[in-house]
């Protein structure tokens, strides 16, 4: 009742579309965010439209998005590995594996993962170079070292094969 006699302030809006995208209503909290974005900016707030876009399978409406915010979204490495799920799910590895080298090069605990993943899409699109260099980087984190030297014996003799 609230809401009816007052409009919602940004915090507000904030945490109703936050209510909305925890109880699986994505479609509900993406007008929410994007109104509370264009009011002010905000990091946590883009992410948030984005991941409420993806979820309602608004896969354009999502890189869109990125893409309005791109210079904002090269300096986030959830967005940059946000934007690297999307890609790599519509199977354009290229752009993933771009999304996820540039997460990568941002420091913080996701580095491993980041390379790790750049060397499935480089791989997955045929780049076999790129792959084998993102690869090489990953295995030098310990979570990231098994999986990623397995996939260079891969790699390796995939560029035999060639």
């Amino acid at each position: 009742a609230y809401s009816y006699l007052t409009p919602l302030n940004e915090k507000e809006q904030s945490l109703l579309a936050d209510l909305h995208l925890e109880a699986g209503a994505p479609i509900k909290a993406a007008p929410l965010y994007e109104e509370v974005l264009q009011k002010k900016y905000g990091r946590n707030i883009l992410q948030r439209l984005v991941i409420s876009l993806y979820r309602q399978d608004d896969i354009d409406g999502a890189l869109k998005v990125l893409d309005k915010y791109k210079k904002e979204a090269a300096q986030s490495k959830e967005l940059l590995q946000l934007q690297g799920e999307i890609y790599y799910g519509r199977k354009q590895f290229a752009p993933a594996a771009r999304a996820y080298s540039k997460a990568a090069t941002l420091k913080g605990k996701h580095q491993g993962q980041c390379w790790l993943m750049a060397g499935y899409a480089a791989l997955q699109g045929g780049d076999l170079s790129h792959a084998k260099r993102y690869l090489q980087k990953a295995a030098g984190f310990p979570k990231q070292k098994k999986s990623a030297e397995g996939t260079l014996k891969m790699v390796a003799a995939q560029q035999a094969d060639n």
